[in-house]
């Protein structure tokens, strides 16, 4: 009875011990949960580490800017970035399958408020900033969290598009740039508004709206001198 007694503690112990073992790998490989504040300062660096790596182009598809700034994260920021986010399927659920840059401004702002997760107070927020009654607007109404987040990326992506990026992407004021329609206000909106699609998964949404700015501020080039894009 006693070697029995033995033998079960021994087993007990070495099952407590891989049970511990296991839970600390598991511990390890947990990615954290990034913050509403963290949104603006991760979304800039996505896109500059993209337009620096080697392997980036200039006529890539947003699906594969999507794949590589995934890659540049996960590397550099192991614990917000899982390797094994499926980071394919979020830029289909955006961009569809063709790898052609076809998507205009006007065909992703359409998907951006056909969005069933973002906020539809923050929606209404967003198109009234053209408007007077903006100031008067109840934040109230606007789920914290996403307003602290949209906010972050807005601020982030105005300093971005309008210092750091190189000279030849960076947005200056040019005769298309009217108080109706500014080229940097645009740029921003697909950025902050793209980067909550994906509310529920923000190393996804953060991607996603990096992916969206780009693809804006490159359609404004190459269809309308670097200015706003009209359709």
């Amino acid at each position: 009875m006693k070697k029995l007694s033995k033998i079960v503690l021994v087993i007990f112990m070495n099952l407590t011990f891989f049970t511990c073992t296991n839970s600390e790998n598991l511990s390890s490989n947990e990615t954290q949960e990034i913050q509403p504040e963290q949104f603006g300062k991760l979304h800039n660096e996505a896109i500059l580490e993209l337009l620096n790596h080697p392997d980036y182009e200039s006529d890539n598809s947003p699906q594969d800017n999507m794949v590589l700034m995934h890659k540049i994260m996960s590397e550099k920021y192991p614990e917000y970035f899982s390797k094994k986010l499926e980071i394919k399927k979020y830029a289909k659920n955006i961009f569809g399958d063709s790898n052609k840059n076809d998507k205009s401004f006007k065909k992703l702002i359409v998907i951006l408020r056909k969005s069933d997760v973002i906020d539809k107070n923050l929606k209404e927020f967003i198109s009234n900033q053209r408007h007077e009654e903006f100031n008067k607007y109840d934040y109230s109404l606007i789920d914290k969290d996403q307003l602290i987040a949209f906010n972050s990326v807005k601020e982030h992506s105005k300093l971005l598009w309008t210092e750091q990026v190189s000279n030849n992407l960076i947005i200056k004021r040019n005769k298309r740039q009217t108080r109706d329609c500014d080229a940097t206000q645009q740029v921003i909106f697909a950025d902050a508004t793209a980067s909550l699609l994906f509310w529920w998964n923000p190393p996804a949404s953060i991607i996603a709206g990096a992916a969206a700015s780009l693809l804006v501020r490159e359609n404004q080039i190459q269809n309308y001198d670097g200015g706003c894009a009209t359709n």
